[in-house]
């Protein structure tokens, strides 16, 4: 909904985010929270592995910041949305329905160029079920598409060799060999993640560079600084903890907070051992998480367990049916003019 108003005005330039939230709730029967907080999401780089929307302004952080009221920020459709997305829609592309109060008809589907399900992946929550399809790489979704077009008989552990989650925020997958039973079955499993770091020996500094998807970078601060308040005895060992917004040279901490990844640097005692209080990080904070990874959708009217295989297929068949829809629409066009 947010994509076709946005496309159905031409916001291919900023426009304010209130107009554009206004606009969405001819066709959205909730709040103007739910339509504002769901384009939000669409323009940040931590929660979108590609942005659909391009936001001007304070879209939030990675720290868990709110984003700026909408009357203070202006949004756009992304070129990735543009070119993956909106390209090929049409009028004759897609089923249409009448919104909510049968005022004008709004698409059921957008035609999209790639399974966007399982690049930006998504999270929700339905009747005693739930949905975590985790997102993944671009290049690696193409060309596993290329290869079921190329061979329709390939078997989806074929399909699936060497897959696995592409996060936005980084971080490393800690248990790689139990989402085997993920991808070659579609069966649900648990996905665990931790951040990255960086040891610096010389001046024992542990420096975190990547963090776990959905995870704020302050909630893990937080939580370290709770459990030394507690008295955990491995983590009186950190003597500072300095981020990189906290930085004298103001060039520098302006670079430094326009970068997409923040870092957090732990300053250790020279009798500590790291290792020993990263571990104890991993334990107390969210800095190690666990995502309940599950390829849970809706098919033929019921919940279903899929495979990436499935969803490749589905998708397949349906590009097929936007690009006959529209060739039969130009056969017809064209046979009238020859009529003339």
């Amino acid at each position: 909904r947010i994509l076709f108003i946005m496309w159905k005005d031409g916001d291919y330039t900023n426009k304010k985010v209130a107009t554009i939230v206004g606009r969405i709730l001819s066709c959205h029967p909730h709040g103007d929270s739910s339509a504002y907080g769901a384009l939000v999401r669409l323009a940040q780089p931590w929660v979108m592995n590609y942005k659909l929307v391009d936001i001007t302004g304070n879209a939030g952080t990675q720290d868990g910041d709110p984003a700026a009221a909408g009357r203070y920020i202006e949004a756009k459709i992304s070129d990735f949305a543009q070119k993956a997305i909106l390209q090929d829609f049409d009028t004759i592309s897609t089923d249409w329905e009448d919104n909510y109060d049968y005022a004008f008809k709004v698409p059921v589907y957008l035609p999209s160029r790639i399974p966007l399900v399982l690049v930006n992946g998504i999270d929700g929550l339905g009747e005693a079920y739930r949905c975590y399809i985790p997102p993944h790489n671009l290049n690696e979704i193409a060309d596993r598409c290329i290869s079921y077009i190329k061979n329709k008989n390939i078997s989806n552990a074929e399909l699936c060799e060497g897959l696995y989650p592409d996060f936005p925020t980084g971080g490393e997958i800690v248990n790689g060999d139990e989402l085997h039973d993920l991808y070659t079955r579609g069966k649900p499993c648990t996905c665990v993640v931790r951040g990255k770091v960086n040891f610096d020996t010389e001046n024992n500094v542990i420096s975190m560079t990547e963090f776990p998807y959905g995870i704020a970078c302050d909630s893990v601060a937080a939580a370290v600084k709770e459990a030394t308040k507690n008295g955990n005895m491995i983590l009186s060992g950190i003597e500072n903890v300095q981020d990189d917004n906290h930085i004298t040279d103001d060039d520098t901490a302006i670079k430094s907070r326009n970068k997409k990844k923040k870092t957090y640097e732990y300053q250790c005692r020279k009798d500590v051992n790291m290792m020993e209080i990263l571990n104890e990080i991993y334990k107390v904070s969210g800095f190690q998480t666990s995502l309940p990874l599950s390829y849970m959708t809706t098919k033929d009217g019921y919940p279903k367990n899929v495979t990436v295989l499935d969803i490749i297929k589905d998708w397949y068949a349906f590009r097929v049916d936007c690009k006959r829809r529209k060739a039969t629409s130009n056969i017809a066009q064209t046979q009238y003019k020859c009529h003339i």
